[in-house]
């Protein structure tokens, strides 16, 4: 059991690094899995292993991957942010966009802002702008949840 635990841990990382062939080795550990029936061992893995299930391409037994899809997606709903890769800023955040966010978490609006940093308006939205684009999200609580998981603030 360890080993399919060992071989599904080293394909997620294998598809996080953009390597391909964490398709063969995931087929490899189905395979070990149909022949016992084993469901839990992939199924636990849920909302990481799910899109790859699908994606994987192994065809020894349409019903079984719908039972590990179907238990995998059990998982997914109760834990949703299992294993899921940590959010990184595409680029870092400059001085200014660092104490523009800093403030922007504690609630203060663009106008607030501006005015505590001495900076126009114009200015205080360009940089509240390309924090959200750095941080790819669309909202300013989007931002402070990414800041607060990123340790930015």
């Amino acid at each position: 059991m360890d080993g399919i635990h060992i071989r599904i841990l080293s394909v997620l990382c294998a598809e996080r690094r953009g390597n391909q062939e964490w398709k063969d080795a995931l087929c490899a550990a189905l395979d070990t899995c149909f022949e016992y029936s084993f469901i839990w061992p992939v199924a636990q893995y849920g909302v990481a292993i799910l899109p790859l299930l699908s994606e994987c391409g192994w065809d020894k037994n349409a019903a079984y991957l719908e039972e590990l899809i179907s238990a995998a997606r059990v998982q997914a709903v109760n834990y949703p942010h299992f294993l899921k890769p940590q959010v990184k800023p595409v680029e870092p955040l400059s001085a200014a966009e660092t104490q523009v966010l800093k403030l922007l978490c504690e609630n203060l609006s663009n106008q607030e802002i501006g005015e505590i940093l001495g900076i126009k308006l114009p200015t205080v939205k360009t940089h509240v702008s390309r924090i959200l684009q750095k941080l790819g999200v669309n909202r300013r609580i989007e931002a402070k949840a990414a800041a607060e998981k990123l340790h930015l603030i």
